[in-house]
């Protein structure tokens, strides 16, 4: 896959009500792995395009699509990343009542639910 068919992959994604992990989505695109370093991975810099770009239309963030891999027992979520950037673009902050898995819960809803008619 090229990149420029990253965010009809991803609404492609929502369409179909699913997610996709980190690893898979830079192995599709043949980028590096993620080291832990995220500011300084390819994705980054896309991710941030792309949901400043949902913002700007009014759309949920097609990245709420992208997961980490979890480990037995944990959530499948978004790193750190996406939850910097709904902040900083929606105002959307956790707090003690308002966790990351609610979150993301409630983003990823909202993304499959606008793709379902589109």
């Amino acid at each position: 896959m090229q990149l420029t068919e990253l965010p009809t992959y991803l609404e492609n994604l929502a369409k179909q009500q699913r997610c996709t992990t980190y690893s898979e989505l830079t192995s599709m695109l043949g980028l590096p792995d993620f080291d832990g370093n995220w500011s300084a991975h390819p994705l980054a810099r896309i991710f941030e395009n792309l949901d400043a770009e949902d913002h700007e239309h009014n759309r949920p963030f097609r990245t709420s699509a992208v997961v980490k891999k979890a480990n037995a027992g944990e959530h499948r979520i978004p790193g750190l990343g996406y939850f910097k950037s709904l902040a900083k673009l929606k105002g959307i902050r956790k707090s003690k009542n308002n966790d990351e898995v609610i979150i993301h819960a409630t983003e990823l809803k909202a993304l499959y639910d606008y793709y379902q008619t589109r």
